[in-house]
């Protein structure tokens, strides 16, 4: 079946955004292909983006009370906020309502369907799978959208997972491991040892998801501060192409350490990789080698002959002399065929003589000599990494005292840099081979857990049961990998059609889908390139024969420069139906009239303020078409939303 699903609009009010209600249909009564809604900073975007998000997936029910109060507006007799949405789903209307209790801390959702009211989030079956809270991420975006598929472990894999429900077959798995642990709990033989075993199976299957959940959050955290140190970076970058004084003799060493770094890199991936041979590290190896080539040599090793020739021959009739083959001499020959060697052997030996002859050849010494002089390159790049890196240190220290700026990156950058490391450390303890009482391994702890409910299900007579659950679950495992790959493969293929259609002159194409995105010959793109990978990545899942969903994204283009703009701009309405964008007044340039309105004709432009900003409330006043309410305005005009500048609303 088809799924259609469009953003029809929305209504909030009571919460710490102004209030207002947003339509996005046009004069036909359809959803308009290009939203652009204006809103300053300040002015409760993400407010009102969250509250999307919230009201689209029924994770509100999940908040606490502290958490649903901060949404409250911050006005005196205000005690509830409503967020209402409206979906076009197959052109059939659907209401999701969010009622925000602050009084009580409590979040309560109705849902209307046709001309009837439930209480609670209740989409229809055929929609569920992208309303709820492990995807809603996906169609609601905001900038961090490509930095988490194209870095984050596993966001491409769980956004796959989610929209086609394969993760389903995960759960069930589960589901059977949980009837297992049921029929255990009340078979023992004698109550002492089942109390026993099981607490072992609670307690270790409690730590593993607690370490698991450890880990996954250590290792999302370390991923923020790699971006975080990346940004960082840019902004010194930045800092010191405006510091006259300073900036051509840093470029330039930059230059000279980096080049340093990458031959210290490759000189230490080929010693190792030299060390590896044993001959390299002492003529001692060399000669014993060159002595066995000998021996061999001398003793006429290996024979052309292998004994499976000779068996060869006792299954013939006759014997190569041509006389007739009988057991006796059958019987001779097998019993002479054992002082020969078999092919497999024949095929080693001469396989050892030639790599003896290749990697050490006549001269031992060779070897030893060439490895030494790697080393001493090594050691050589080595110090020049350190002399190089303590003079761009004390540049850069210069440059600091000279500019707050460059000063504030560079402990920024430090600070980042000893956090990266701390959780680094904490991460590899869920990692290291600790065989300890306490260790925290989770692999470990895993075989520990295996072995745990073995012994559980000897003694609650439930082994039978636990070796049909084991296959079960094995073949639960395979379909969902055999599954994953066949979605994944063609995913990656469209995507990269995608790709090639939308940006045909840029040398960029998803080279694998392994948890996240992984680009070809490049661990990453451009920051234009990184968010039209991603977005023709999610246009691909949202748009495919079977549904098609819309694009709701925050500031799309706000970090990008100009010429990306454009680009950016141009391609992400080509993706989707419908795409939804807010954006602040210093972003449209290049993006909306350089990009966006170049491909698309029918477009709506949406500007929301708060009534206290005089200035644009008086020109407000003049459009007629316009929603006006107690602490806001919201404006339908192109012209309005182009003479709209103001980027922060705590500047005027």
């Amino acid at each position: 079946m088809t799924i259609d699903i469009k953003l029809v609009g929305w209504s909030a009010k009571g919460f710490r955004c102004p209030d207002h209600e947003v339509s996005l249909l046009d004069d036909k009564e359809s959803p308009y292909p290009v939203s652009l809604i204006q809103m300053p900073n300040g002015t409760g975007k993400t407010t009102t983006l969250n509250l999307l998000r919230l009201t689209l997936s029924g994770a509100a029910t999940t908040k606490s009370p502290s958490e649903i109060k901060q949404y409250a507006k911050r006005v005196e007799g205000v005690d509830k906020g409503i967020m209402e949405v409206k979906l076009s789903v197959n052109d059939s209307l659907i209401t999701f309502i969010l009622v925000m209790d602050y009084s009580n801390g409590k979040a309560i959702y109705k849902t209307t369907k046709g001309s009837g009211q439930v209480n609670g989030f209740s989409p229809p079956v055929e929609i569920g799978k992208f309303l709820n809270p492990h995807f809603i991420d996906y169609f609601i975006l905001d900038g961090e959208l490509a930095n988490r598929l194209l870095k984050h472990q596993s966001a491409a894999q769980e956004a796959i997972d989610a929209l086609f429900q394969v993760d389903t077959l995960k759960k069930i798995s589960q589901l059977v491991h949980d009837h297992w642990s049921i029929e255990t709990a009340g078979q023992a033989t004698t109550e002492a040892g089942h109390t026993l075993r099981r607490n072992i199976v609670l307690d270790l299957s409690s730590k593993i998801k607690l370490y698991s959940d450890a880990r996954s959050k250590l290792q999302s955290e370390i991923e923020e501060i790699l971006t975080k140190i990346e940004d960082k970076k840019s902004a010194f970058d930045d800092a010191i192409k405006n510091n006259e004084s300073q900036k051509t003799a840093l470029f330039q060493l930059k230059d000279r350490l980096s080049a340093a770094e990458k031959l210290q890199s490759n000189l230490t991936a080929q010693a190792f990789e030299a060390s590896t041979s044993p001959e390299n590290l002492s003529p001692i190896f060399g000669h014993a080698c060159i002595n066995l080539k000998a021996g061999l040599d001398r003793v006429k090793l290996p024979e052309a002959a292998a004994k499976e020739f000779f068996e060869e021959i006792c299954d013939e009739l006759e014997c190569i002399c041509g006389e007739a083959m009988t057991p006796e001499k059958a019987l001779t020959i097998k019993k002479k065929a054992s002082q020969y060697l078999g092919s497999n052997d024949v095929t080693l030996l001469n396989a050892i003589k030639t790599s003896i002859g290749e990697r050490v050849g006549s001269d031992p010494e060779r070897n030893c000599n060439e490895f030494h002089d790697l080393l001493k390159k090594l050691r050589d790049a080595v110090r020049d990494v350190s002399t190089l890196t303590i003079e761009y240190s004390e540049l850069t220290n210069r440059a600091g005292n000279e500019d707050p700026a460059i000063r504030q990156a560079q402990e920024s950058i430090v600070n980042l840099t000893g956090e990266y490391a701390l959780k680094l450390s904490h991460i590899e303890r869920f990692d290291e081979n600790d065989d300890s009482e306490d260790t925290h391994c989770i692999s470990i702890l895993k075989a520990r857990l295996q072995l745990a409910e073995d012994r559980l299900a000897e003694i609650t007579n439930t082994r039978a049961l636990k070796n049909k659950t084991d296959k079960l679950q094995n073949i639960l495992g395979l379909a969902y990998d055999k599954a994953s790959k066949k979605i994944t493969h063609e995913i990656l293929q469209e995507t990269n059609a995608n790709i090639l259609k939308w940006l045909p002159d840029n040398d960029i194409q998803v080279d694998k889908i392994d948890g996240h995105l992984w680009l070809k010959n490049a661990t990453e793109g451009s920051v234009g390139e990184n968010l039209s990978v991603a977005y023709a990545f999610l246009s691909t899942l949202f748009n495919r024969s079977t549904h098609s969903l819309p694009f709701i994204v925050d500031s799309p283009a706000g970090a990008l420069g100009n010429s990306v703009r454009r680009q950016i701009g141009q391609t992400i309405p080509l993706l989707t139906k419908q795409f939804v964008t807010f954006v602040i007044s210093s972003e449209r340039q290049d993006f909306i009239n350089g990009g966006i309105e170049t491909v698309v004709d029918n477009i709506q432009y949406i500007s929301i303020f708060r009534k206290k900003v005089a200035g644009y409330l008086f020109e407000a006043m003049k459009v007629p078409n316009k929603v006006i309410t107690d602490d806001g305005a919201i404006v339908y005009d192109k012209n309005f939303f182009y003479k709209f500048e103001m980027d922060e609303e705590a500047t005027l």
